[in-house]
């Protein structure tokens, strides 16, 4: 391998220098790339996973190698780093190797910087065909996670992938109203509120399947008392030594003051129109870096798209939500909690 550079190549993007430990990690594949996903460095376990031979791979860009029904979710993924959004990303994603195999992936990105700029990313990719109990330390982490669990002042439940409660903290317990004893009864399910359990388990189910890593969403549990309660819900999985799905770890918080302080804020702005339709993730993307303060064509870049593209995602937000202009829109999204940075990765 050519020396290690301490300064990225003055190139037509800005490169990201080499990882120094790069060669040291023959266990786990790792790709180095710069902000539009060219990859400029690789290490030779990369080469081992897809097939390629180093001078294939250097010059590629990174989205070749997803699997196409994975290409989309891979790029928001890389959005969010590019934009900042997060320092570092845990995913899983599926690969092809150079001779069309699937590859099912553990993703590890890391956001590069130098002087402070973002100039690449670091991204580590783990075999999940390949896991044995001492590279997850799975015993380690369930410690680790029953200390936390215990401790905290959130709700917070361990929960079987078919939705049975398996453990719950006094947090919760005291959020919802019911006993330890009688929660370990029930399902998720039967304390969620109809309208809202669709999106739950369409979610759960993306986590179990490895298209996503965690989501987090705002739902209404039913109290034992009848009420509803808002809640935040942040919820990851715990897989076992050969990746299996061993348990939901959920983390609640109640959020119902919020609400109807957004709520109050929201009827303020003119409410939404009849039959008002959820943003779709482009449209949100669009508002987000609007809400930032970017022009048009600013978003146009961050996001990779067209500006016309850019003014026609405004125009549908715009009339979902009701508003007079993109300024008016964005306020009520941010009063509907939509622009917020904690969705599924």
């Amino acid at each position: 391998m050519p020396e290690i550079r301490d300064k990225p190549v003055d190139a037509h993007a800005e490169r990201p220098a080499r990882a120094p430990a790069l060669a040291q990690l023959a266990g786990d594949a790792m790709l180095i790339g710069d902000t539009l996903g060219v990859i400029t460095d690789v290490n030779a376990a990369a080469c081992g996973l897809t097939g390629y031979r180093r001078s294939e791979l250097i010059g590629m860009n990174a989205r070749s190698l997803v699997a196409p029904d994975w290409a989309e979710f891979a790029g928001r993924q890389r959005r969010r780093k590019v934009e900042a959004l997060q320092e570092v990303t845990r995913y899983h994603c599926v690969f092809l190797t150079k001779g069309g195999a699937r590859v099912p992936v553990e993703v590890t990105s890391t956001l590069i910087r130098e002087r402070g700029e973002i100039v690449g990313l670091r991204t580590t990719l783990r075999d999940t065909r390949k896991r044995t109990a001492p590279e997850d330390g799975l015993q380690e982490r369930e410690q680790g996670l029953r200390g936390v669990f215990e401790a905290a002042a959130i709700g917070m439940a361990f929960v079987a992938p078919d939705g049975r409660w398996l453990k719950v903290n006094d947090a919760f317990t005291a959020l919802l109203g019911f006993s330890r004893e009688e929660l370990l009864q029930l399902t998720f399910q039967d304390v969620t509120h109809p309208d809202d359990l669709a999106r739950d388990l369409e979610a759960t189910r993306d986590v179990l399947a490895g298209r996503i890593s965690w989501y987090q969403m705002e739902k209404r549990y039913v109290r034992k008392d009848g009420t509803l309660l808002w809640g935040l819900l942040a919820v990851s999985l715990v897989r076992g030594s050969n990746g299996e799905p061993r348990y939901f770890v959920s983390q609640i918080s109640d959020i119902t003051a919020a609400k109807h302080t957004a709520a109050t804020r929201l009827a303020a702005l003119g409410g939404l129109p009849d039959g008002a339709r959820k943003l779709s993730p482009r449209e949100l993307d669009v508002l987000r870096l609007l809400a930032a303060g970017q022009l048009t064509s600013d978003a146009a870049r961050t996001l990779n798209i067209q500006e016309e593209t850019v003014q026609t995602l405004v125009k549908r937000a715009m009339r979902k939500l009701g508003a007079r202009n993109r300024t008016h829109a964005v306020a009520k999204a941010i009063a509907l909690g939509w622009l917020d940075s904690g969705h599924a990765v």
